[in-house]
């Protein structure tokens, strides 16, 4: 009964996921972000949102991501629960303001990025993983009427973030990405968003 229990459990997950999944890979995406491609390999995911603050300012908070940094102003307890012993600054701090191509940025402990691409004020990308399962993680802002973005009051200060995944590696790793652990950097990537959306637009 328990192992029926549990497959069912299983299933029923894996449906679940599936039904909310074409969702969660656009949150607050508008079609033109989704088919913008940041990467030679295509967006596994794209997610945006509107944020009523300057570029330069967005910016001053997304370049100071980072494990042993300012974290990734999402879901802290959630963090914690997995063992991440994370904590999401309050403050721009300047000392998380230098950052350059090549740089080496914590995901997570003994999880190194590369900085891949730093544009201030404008790109972000990390490249990061293992040698069965690499990501390409890239922050693009954008102004928000080149992109069919809801109108803003003050468009001079209002800055559209975009955020795309590729990953490529191993079939059977990109299996249990999908179904595993995507599911749970959606939900701590729209954290992400929506935390540093309220930080900046204070």
């Amino acid at each position: 009964m328990k192992k029926q229990q549990l497959l069912f459990g299983g299933l029923g997950l894996v449906l679940g996921w599936s039904l909310l999944r074409k969702y969660l890979l656009h949150w607050g995406a508008r079609p033109a972000e989704k088919r913008y491609q940041s990467s030679p390999i295509p967006a596994a995911s794209s997610r945006a949102i509107t944020i009523q603050a300057a570029p330069d300012q967005v910016f001053a908070w997304l370049q100071q991501i980072g494990y042993q940094r300012a974290g990734f102003y999402s879901y802290q307890r959630l963090e914690r629960l997995l063992g991440l012993p994370i904590v999401n600054a309050e403050q721009i701090q300047p000392q998380w303001q230098q950052v350059a191509a090549g740089d080496s940025i914590g995901i997570a402990p003994s999880l190194p990025a590369q900085v891949l691409t730093y544009q201030p004020g404008r790109e972000l990308s990390l490249g990061f993983g293992y040698s069965f399962l690499r990501f390409h993680w890239a922050f693009l802002l954008m102004s928000p009427e080149k992109i069919n973005a809801e109108p803003s009051p003050n468009k001079a200060q209002s800055t559209r973030l975009l955020v795309q995944t590729s990953v490529e590696g191993a079939a059977w790793a990109q299996f249990i990405w999908c179904y595993l652990l995507e599911p749970l950097h959606a939900v701590m990537e729209i954290g992400l968003l929506k935390g540093l959306k309220q930080r900046a637009e204070r």
